[in-house]
């Protein structure tokens, strides 16, 4: 095949060697010849897609699609079609369930599903479920995830939809990826707080220490929670083992305003699993600093201190409750026990130093 002197393509046909007429058989056999390679290969698509839907709309590409050799190929045509037609939903839903059925490369698969996102609302429940379940066959932790972000971005998700998005993450192995899940979830105005134990029981599964804090502190960054919720969200964080990822989802609780003094306990009972006493204080600073805290709350967090071995960590949050709060009968007989039990003197004299100066005021 070649130019000819009139720009028209010229054609020279052998078979083993010996030049044949160029006749309707040999025509025949050279067309499907391109259409095997096409169908492997896809170089035409360009053009072929838009062929096809002139003469048939959407359903010959689809027809088309089923006699393809290879999923990039199959990539291929899926994302001409949606660049050169618009599918009615039923038609869409079908061209979902073709693809799921039909591609077998995560790549490929997600390729699709992206597009399909990138240029379709998935307003009907019907797409969502077929969207869905055409994500649930990726295996690839990477396109799993970032199709499952796709879909969680949707306005006005049902629960049922939700709560099988968080169930399809749970096949997530890597923990970056299912906190990738989470944190984009917790940032949605549409999350419902009705969902907080699917959400948490994902966040239970990381089981990197990070990962786990970070989508526990998005979903109090983002979201006003109920005190019960709240508590929820501080026994996922006891699973927690690292000690800073620990007080750092402690003092995400004080920040966010979502704590509740009647979660004193279990809050407490978070700080007392943490070995390290720098961190330790600083979760019973932050919950003195964020919050008007009765006396029994005080008269707790002074008996903590007994649970502090440095003196200058003991010293930094016996001071910050004499600063904040009045020291009287039982709750000031508390403080100074808990200032003779310092060891180091410049720390036992600025604890005691510091009652005397709230009681000058």
């Amino acid at each position: 095949m070649e130019p000819a002197a009139d720009g028209q393509l010229s054609f020279i046909y052998k078979v083993n060697g010996t030049q044949q007429e160029f006749d309707a058989g040999s025509r025949a056999w050279f067309s499907s010849f391109l259409l095997a390679l096409e169908r492997v290969s896809g170089f035409a698509a360009s053009t072929r897609v838009p062929a096809l839907l002139a003469k048939g709309g959407p359903q010959a590409v689809l027809t088309e699609i089923g006699n393809l050799s290879a999923d990039y190929v199959r990539q291929i045509y899926f994302i001409k079609l949606f660049e050169n037609a618009t599918l009615p939903a039923p038609l869409l839903i079908k061209a979902l369930d073709q693809a799921r059925n039909e591609i077998s490369t995560d790549y490929s698969l997600a390729q699709v599903l992206l597009t399909i996102a990138q240029r379709y609302d998935l307003n009907d429940e019907a797409q969502r479920v077929a969207f869905l379940s055409g994500a649930n066959k990726l295996h690839t932790d990477y396109e799993h995830a970032r199709v499952l972000i796709e879909l969680l971005k949707r306005p006005n998700l049902s629960p049922q939809i939700l709560r099988a998005t968080l169930e399809s993450a749970k096949s997530i192995s890597t923990d970056y990826e299912k906190g990738r899940i989470l944190t984009t979830l917790a940032g949605l105005s549409s999350f419902n707080e009705s969902e907080i134990a699917t959400y948490l029981d994902l966040a239970s599964a990381i089981n990197t220490d990070y990962e786990h804090s970070r989508s526990l502190i998005a979903l109090m960054d983002h979201q006003k929670l109920s005190p019960d919720a709240v508590s929820q969200v501080l026994k996922s964080a006891s699973s927690i083992n690292t000690d800073y990822e620990k007080s750092r989802t402690l003092i995400a609780v004080n920040e966010s305003h979502n704590f509740d003094e009647k979660q004193i306990a279990t809050y407490l009972s978070l700080v007392d699993s943490i070995g390290t006493d720098y961190e330790r204080s600083r979760d019973l600073i932050a919950l003195m600093q964020q919050h008007k805290l009765a006396n029994d709350s005080v008269g707790r967090i002074i008996d903590e201190t007994k649970k502090i071995g440095t003196d200058y960590e003991k010293a930094r949050v016996l001071t910050e409750a004499a600063r904040r709060y009045e020291m009287q009968g039982t709750l000031r007989d508390a403080y100074i026990k808990a200032a003779d039990s310092i060891g180091t003197e410049y720390d036992r004299n600025r604890t005691l130093a510091a009652i005397t100066k709230r009681e000058m005021m």
